[in-house]
């Protein structure tokens, strides 16, 4: 592994007690906050098939060569937070590994992470919410396995129903970094894939004209994995950046995957890496952004 220009952040750094600032004042390299949409389970063509999301492609820039890391979903979910897979399957796991979570704390940056028919409360179990709507799955949500978010109450207090969204923004404490998920038939997971473009539209429309949303804010749309099991570095997934700093209508062919998403955030917040796969990914390229090249 390439050596590191910044040293690893140690959870034991952080008290449980530690307060991070819901708005924040410093000027980061290319955004100054990010706000992560995950849906499932499908290849970049099956995306692109669809008028909405090719639409959505247009206005921003396109990733065109960016891959899951593992199968199945849960390994995914993991690596975007912790730079690893860390686990091989969707049981439950209790993880002792720090995250991202413990270097954006340790950098005061502010976080977040809002899931559909999540019914709060550090709530463990496998699967919750109406099933009439769609479920939340604790395998779609990375941040309740590990044991430094799960049993610490002022951490897990930033894991949320997504109905707190709306609140956020009214009071304007969205935080500097987001991961959205919605539920299981809003992701495409139980639905088809037009479904869920039509739940796009109809969350995202509003908020990609809504000035406090964007104001400085990167969205990311992508998906956790392709839809077919062998090696994911031979299936790109769908992965669009949309926001004012983008260059919109762009390409980028570069080769990514989930760690260079992560490792973007990190290089971003000035955070140093966690010393995994995040340290020797290659970042989305600043020439995605608006005079970043």
């Amino acid at each position: 592994m390439p050596a590191q220009t910044r040293a690893p952040r140690s959870p034991t750094l952080i008290p449980a007690a530690t307060s991070v600032p819901t708005s924040d004042a410093r000027t980061f390299a290319n955004f100054q906050r990010i706000f992560i949409i995950v849906f499932e389970n499908l290849s970049f063509s099956r995306v692109m098939a669809d008028p909405y999301f090719t639409d959505l492609a247009k206005r921003g820039a396109l990733m065109t060569d960016y891959h899951g890391v593992s199968h199945p979903s849960q390994p995914n979910y993991i690596a975007m937070v912790a730079g690893d897979p860390l686990v091989q399957d969707d049981n439950r796991h209790n993880l002792p590994q720090t995250n991202l979570v413990d270097l954006l704390e340790a950098g005061s940056v502010s976080w977040k992470a809002y899931f559909e028919n999540y019914p709060g409360q550090c709530n463990i179990d496998t699967a919750a919410g109406d099933t009439t709507t769609g479920q939340y799955v604790r395998r779609h949500n990375p941040f309740i396995s590990f044991d430094n978010i799960r049993t610490n109450p002022a951490r897990c207090a930033h894991l949320v129903n997504s109905d707190q969204l709306n609140n956020d923004l009214a009071n304007g404490t969205l935080p500097s970094y987001s991961f959205y998920v919605p539920n299981l038939y809003n992701d495409a997971h139980d639905k088809p894939l037009a479904y869920a473009a039509n739940y796009l539209k109809t969350f995202l429309e509003p908020k990609l004209v809504d000035p406090v949303f964007m104001n400085s804010t990167l969205v990311v749309v992508t998906f956790d994995e392709d839809e077919r099991q062998d090696d994911p570095s031979l299936h790109p997934i769908y992965t669009v950046l949309l926001g004012s700093m983008v260059r919109a209508g762009s390409t980028d062919k570069t080769n990514y995957n989930h760690y260079s998403l992560l490792r973007a955030i990190e290089d971003n917040f000035s955070l140093g890496t966690l010393g995994r796969n995040d340290a020797s990914a290659t970042p989305l390229a600043k020439c995605n952004f608006a005079g970043g090249c």
